[in-house]
């Protein structure tokens, strides 16, 4: 079964965003569509609304689903070692990794 993410704040989704759905649901079995939530940002709608907006746009392609995503949330699943490969890209992943390891082998040494 190939997945795909599509990450974004969708505040609110735009035509350009139905059509890279559209074409992202032909070439994947399931397509999850992460509805970004950024605490330094003020959107005009809530994560509720962009999902609900999503879902009523959408409701025509079966092989959508819908989640909440935060990069908090990414950063957090990178710290207990779980795998971020489906929301974030390799060289991103990489440097999470890095990030991290050097934060670990900073908090070991005080």
């Amino acid at each position: 079964m190939r997945t795909a993410i599509y990450p974004g704040s969708f505040d609110p989704v735009t035509y350009g965003h139905i059509d890279i759905i559209k074409r992202s649901a032909k070439m994947v079995d399931k397509l999850i569509i992460g509805v970004l939530s950024n605490s330094s940002k003020t959107p005009l709608f809530s994560v509720e609304d962009r999902v609900n907006m999503l879902k009523e746009v959408t409701k025509d392609i079966p092989n959508v689903e819908y989640s909440y995503l935060s990069s908090s949330a990414v950063r957090e699943l990178a710290r207990y070692h779980g795998d971020v490969s489906l929301f974030v890209p390799p060289y991103v992943e990489q440097k999470l990794d890095e990030k991290l390891d050097s934060k670990e082998n900073e908090h070991e040494q005080n």
